[in-house]
């Protein structure tokens, strides 16, 4: 997706200038008022859909710190309460006592964690609890240039699935820098959707428009650590209207 720059005297014209050039479900980007007094909308074509919006399995990737492991948390939680079934597994084989908030999780909810730190193994449990409960992977976390574990994590990825929704965790204290770095190297995985979590400590529109001019639907926002707390659904009516009123 390359964005594009729209211009108009009101922001009505820029917007109409929008839907001209690329449709009512173009995806707005940013803002801004040029020194000329005119109104600029960045813009890129409507992304994608997204994987349903309850598919049967869920894959979490991210980056260390984000908050990977609590959206997969608000998950089972939100999940649990409306009465399905869910299964959590576990694939993180580099961190010491990865699979800890999975295990502790897995206790209050009264749900199955199983351990799956190879491919074949991944792909082996999901279709064991395929249509009877919602399974939900968790991954390592790793940095952008930790290339052995993103491949690593990639073959877990697609051993869940090509169903399987793939939902990228970014955090909105990252630095644009950072999240541009962290969007390449997740390309490897092929995102479906992404989360923008800590929207307490800091604004997530800024990540959240990144992260759609790289085609991805943000489709959520998290603004507890807590997992008892949802997440906030976001469609790309709202991001727009966000970036909109800023």
């Amino acid at each position: 997706m390359t964005p594009e720059r729209f211009r108009g005297r009101t922001t009505a014209e820029a917007l109409d200038a929008v839907k001209r050039a690329l449709g009512e479900d173009a995806v707005l980007l940013e803002t801004a008022t040029a020194a000329d007094g005119a109104i600029e909308i960045l813009a890129g074509p409507p992304l994608a859909a997204h994987a349903a919006d309850d598919p049967a399995v869920e894959v979490v990737v991210g980056p260390p710190g984000d908050g990977k492991t609590t959206v997969l948390g608000k998950l089972a939680v939100a999940a649990r309460r409306a009465g399905r079934p869910v299964v959590l597994v576990a694939t993180d084989t580099r961190r010491l006592g990865g699979s800890a908030e999975l295990d502790a999780l897995g206790r209050a909810l009264g749900v199955p964690v199983l351990r799956a730190t190879a491919p074949a193994v991944v792909a082996t449990a999901i279709a064991r609890h395929a249509g009877a409960a919602r399974a939900l992977v968790d991954t390592t976390a790793m940095g952008p240039s930790q290339a052995a574990i993103l491949a690593e994590v990639a073959a877990l990825v697609r051993a869940c699935g090509e169903h399987a929704r793939r939902t990228l965790v970014v955090s909105a204290t990252t630095v644009p820098t950072v999240t541009a770095a962290t969007l390449e190297a997740f390309a490897i995985v092929a995102p479906t959707c992404a989360v923008v979590t800590k929207a307490d400590l800091a604004p997530w529109e800024p990540p959240a428009s990144q992260i759609a001019g790289h085609g991805i639907a943000v489709v959520a926002v998290a603004r507890s650590r807590s997992v008892a707390d949802p997440l906030t659904a976001i469609d790309r009516r709202g991001l727009a209207r966000r970036l909109l009123a800023a």
